[in-house]
C-alpha cells in the first residue's frame, strides 16, 4: 500500500486508495457493498424515483428531498423495515446515481483527479492523479461490464451537458455545469470496440 486517501461525507463512507504493485499505480475505490436483497431494494427505489424525481434545479436541499423520497417510497412499498437496516447505504446509492456521476462519483469528486477515461467495456477506468505525478494513468476497479451499459451511462454523461449522443451523432465535446471538459463516443461508429469518455 503506497498511500490512503482517505474521506467521510455526510452521504456515507466511501475510500479510495493508491496502491503501488511492482511499479505500477493503481487507484482503487471502496464503496459500500449491496447484498442481494439490498440491490433488490435500492432497484425498487430507483424505479419509483424515476417515475417521481423533480427537476434538479427546482430542488432546495436535495438530500433533503433523498432522504425524503426513501422513507415515502419505503412506506408505500411496505419495506419501511428492510430500508432503515440500510439506509446509508441507499442514501448514498441514490444521491450517486441520481444526482452525480454513478460509477466514477468517487474520482469526479476527488479535487486532485485531474482526467478520467475509460476505452472501452471490459478495461478498467483510468485516471490521471495531480498529487502522484511519478505514475501515468491509473488504473482503477470501476468496469463497465458490456457496451449497453457503458453506452447508457455515456449516454447519460452527455444530457448532463445538454448534448446527446447517437448512433446519427456518434461523437460530442462538452462542458459540464461544474466546468468539466466531456469528450464522448457512441458505439462503435467512432472508436472500437464501442463508446468512449
Amino acid at each position: 500500500l503506497h498511500l490512503s486517501i482517505r474521506r467521510q461525507r455526510q452521504m456515507c463512507i466511501r475510500d479510495s486508495f493508491l496502491v503501488d504493485k511492482e511499479g505500477r499505480g493503481f487507484y482503487i475505490i471502496g464503496e459500500p457493498s449491496l447484498a442481494p436483497d439490498e440491490l433488490r431494494i435500492y432497484s425498487l427505489l430507483m424505479e419509483n424515483l424515476y417515475f417521481t424525481l423533480k427537476p434538479v434545479a427546482k430542488l432546495e436541499d436535495p438530500m433533503k428531498y433523498i432522504e425524503s423520497f426513501i422513507w415515502d417510497a419505503a412506506e408505500e412499498l411496505g419495506i419501511v423495515e428492510a430500508v432503515r437496516n440500510s439506509f446509508p447505504k441507499y442514501r448514498y446509492y441514490i444521491t450517486r446515481d441520481a444526482f452525480s456521476y454513478g460509477p466514477i462519483h468517487v474520482p469526479m469528486s476527488d479535487p486532485d483527479v485531474e482526467e478520467i477515461s475509460c476505452t472501452g467495456y471490459g478495461k478498467p477506468i483510468t485516471v490521471i492523479h495531480r498529487r502522484f505525478t511519478e505514475y501515468d494513468w491509473l488504473d482503477t476497479n470501476i468496469t463497465f461490464q458490456s457496451e449497453d451499459e457503458l453506452r447508457n451511462f455515456v449516454q447519460r454523461l452527455a444530457q448532463r451537458t445538454g448534448k446527446s449522443v447517437t448512433v446519427a451523432t456518434p461523437f460530442t465535446d462538452a462542458m459540464s455545469k461544474e466546468g468539466h471538459r466531456l469528450a464522448v463516443t457512441f458505439a462503435d461508429e467512432v472508436t472500437l470496440p464501442g463508446s468512449t469518455f
